[in-house]
């Protein structure tokens, strides 16, 4: 982008005000103005204000993460309410959208792509649609509409046994996987599936922001999952296919198995 002594002046000018009202600590003018280069044409006034936003965060700004999704909240909880999810649904996209907009689906934060084309409202309705269709991608590995159906072929004695047989295996991974995270990290899983935290609560007690909370969360429950399939593929000798039909058939007993686990 190629801007004239006049434009140069109004971003300034644009900046200055951007930081009276979103303050973004050692964020300066030069820093801001390289990070549009790689626009088209230089931005009006409001979306001076998001590309402000955008660039501050890729400095490495905490608080111009803060400042985005503050500035956008209503825009996030209008598109959740849009997907006319249930409740206990809605908690989970947004945890997911976090983790996409500022961790990434590959390892580049999706608002690391952002480069102010279209407005930041539309694109984060898009994102958030986004991670909505992600989460459904992701939990239907692990939630069941038929937990028994892996075990029809047998014969009810049989089909008795290889239940208890694998309920158990299940458990015991489940322990083994979560005994594998250090004492924070276990102690945030009781407080979020045994406890019911919510991702606010768990912000709070971690002393972070919520959009933090929500990325360190998302990991954690992924990880659970991981290596839970892993232990039961390793213990069984099963397939992946295999372990996550187990997985499926026993998952019901995560609540009440990190219940058991000694307070550290």
């Amino acid at each position: 982008m190629v801007c004239s002594d006049v434009v140069i002046e109004d971003l300034r000018r644009w900046f200055a005000a951007h930081q009276r009202d979103y303050p973004i600590s050692g964020f300066e003018f030069e820093a801001y103005l390289d990070g549009l280069t790689s626009l088209d044409t230089a931005p009006d006034e409001t979306r001076s204000l998001d590309m402000y936003l955008v660039v501050g965060w890729r400095q490495g700004g905490e608080e111009a993460a803060k400042h985005l999704l503050a500035r956008h909240q209503a825009t996030i909880d209008g598109a959740l309410r849009r997907l006319r999810l249930p409740a206990h649904r809605v908690d989970e996209v947004r945890s997911t959208f976090y983790e996409i907009l500022f961790v990434g689906e590959v390892g580049t934060p999706a608002l690391a792509r952002y480069g102010g084309k279209g407005s930041l409202d539309g694109w984060l309705k898009v994102m958030v649609s986004r991670s909505a269709s992600r989460l459904l991608r992701r939990t239907e590995r692990l939630e069941f509409s038929e937990p028994e159906s892996f075990m029809e072929v047998w014969h009810e004695p049989e089909r008795d046994a290889l239940n208890r047989e694998c309920k158990q295996a299940f458990r015991t991974a489940m322990l083994d996987a979560i005994a594998s995270f250090d004492a924070e990290e276990r102690s945030a899983l009781r407080d979020y599936y045994v406890g019911g935290l919510s991702i606010d609560a768990l912000a709070d007690i971690w002393g972070v922001h919520r959009a933090t909370a929500a990325r360190r969360l998302s990991r954690l429950r992924w990880a659970v999952r991981e290596r839970v399939l892993d232990r039961l593929e390793a213990k069984l000798r099963v397939s992946p296919s295999s372990a996550l039909r187990i997985a499926r058939s026993a998952q019901s007993r995560l609540t009440a198995d990190l219940g058991l686990l000694d307070e550290d």
